[in-house]
């Protein structure tokens, strides 16, 4: 996606006149905030009960709050009601409010009401969650979802159902070491805790969000490793590995998190920034820090990341290449992009859930408006009207019929 709309920022640049820069960030320095959101399909019955006070909704705080020690994108600064700090892990942490709440603009939640599932509504809920920062670091995006996605299946799965959850390594009564008594405080202090190895005295253990995340590691392996047989995908394991050798990393402060953790390599960058200046007897002023810091996320091949040669990538050229012309077989995204690939003179409006063509039968010429459900609308629902139509009328007979025949595949 960074590709394309650095592309499509080059083409507009020309028709304007004017330079344009498109960051991956999460803040304006001037109080602003939006973030990186990310959904997980659920369990109806465990997605309702994660919005309730309990042990579930508990036990997910206590690890979305200490996860940032590894998905935090770094900021210079911090928000005017927060503690003064020269530089923190995250960008969100200062924007979050309540632990609950449907807002997305103002009242931030860590836990985010968002009810429509794009899914069957009786079997699914689809779980937002808006406190995460947005990566440049493909290492930080790889474990923000796939970390999220393995503990959220694991609770779902009733892993957590009652005390019997920590029988395996830590007793029956250190189910409390996880939680936190007051999870937006705890992330705030995570947030400035460069060492993340501070103890919180929001933890009922004092234990740090290292610690805290280490049994999190700890208990997601005792369930997939125990259980490889029904849970066989191999981007398990990877995730397994990648997350436990950062937390390893952070533990003995290895440098190598300097080329794979986004809060750590900007950091290096600012901290390398002010070292020069100190030795020419300059003082970096937080304006010059923030410049780094914005440019940091410039996705065009210009921007400060992208420039790094010696940050650590395993995202392959040829996948990304096939991902930029490829969408998925498997949900609407497919007729959508054949149409685009296909027909685009003939399209008047497209988005993620609505499409607008003409549609030209005979002498009809009229336009059409199509909303697509989510999971339908997909290759094998749509594909023989595209492969078997030599042009543009021919596909829309073809369509036309498939549509009034069987509604059901749209």
């Amino acid at each position: 996606m960074e590709r394309i709309l650095s592309e499509v920022a080059l083409e507009v640049q020309e028709i304007c006149g004017r330079e344009i820069f498109i960051f991956k960030n999460n803040i304006d320095f001037k109080g602003q905030s939006y973030a990186c959101h990310s959904n997980f399909s659920l369990k109806l019955e465990f997605f309702n009960r994660l919005y309730e006070e309990n042990i579930w909704s508990s036990a997910w705080l206590s690890f979305i709050a200490t996860s940032i020690i590894y998905t935090g994108s770094g900021r210079v600064g911090y928000e005017s009601d927060g503690k003064p700090c020269s530089y923190q892990i995250s960008q969100r942490a200062d924007h979050i409010c309540k632990v609950f709440s449907m807002d997305t603009m103002h009242d931030r939640p860590m836990i985010n009401f968002r009810g429509e599932p794009l899914a069957d509504p009786n079997k699914w809920g689809r779980f937002h969650v808006i406190l995460d920062d947005s990566n440049m670091s493909e290492w930080s995006i790889y474990l923000k979802i796939g970390t999220k996605a393995l503990v959220l299946n694991m609770l779902q799965s009733q892993y957590f159902s009652g005390l019997r959850w920590f029988r395996h390594s830590y007793g029956i009564s250190d189910y409390g070491r996880l939680l936190l008594s007051d999870p937006i405080g705890a992330m705030k202090f995570i947030s400035r805790d460069l060492t993340c190895k501070e103890p919180l005295s929001y933890s009922r253990r004092g234990y740090s969000a290292l610690e805290i995340q280490k049994i999190w590691l700890d208990l997601v392996k005792d369930f997939y490793l125990n259980r490889l047989r029904i849970y066989d995908a191999p981007w398990i394991t990877d995730v397994i590995k990648m997350w436990e050798q950062v937390l390893n990393w952070i533990k003995v402060e290895d440098s190598v998190l300097d080329s794979i953790l986004d809060w750590r390599i900007k950091k290096l960058l600012i901290d390398d920034l002010v070292g020069k200046r100190l030795q020419r007897g300059l003082v970096t002023s937080q304006e010059k820090q923030r410049f780094i810091d914005l440019h940091y996320h410039n996705i065009s091949e210009n921007g400060f990341y992208n420039r790094l040669a010696e940050v650590i990538r395993f995202a392959k050229e040829d996948d990304i290449e096939k991902a930029r012309f490829n969408s998925s077989e498997k949900t609407r995204a497919w007729l959508r992009s054949q149409l685009i690939k296909r027909f685009p003179e003939h399209l008047i409006d497209v988005s993620w859930e609505l499409l607008i063509f003409n549609m030209k039968v005979g002498g009809l010429d009229k336009k059409f408006r199509l909303e697509p459900d989510p999971i339908l609308s997909t290759r094998s629902d749509v594909g023989n009207i595209f492969d078997d139509s030599e042009g543009y009328e021919e596909f829309c007979h073809k369509f036309l019929d498939l549509y009034l025949a069987q509604r059901s595949k749209f």
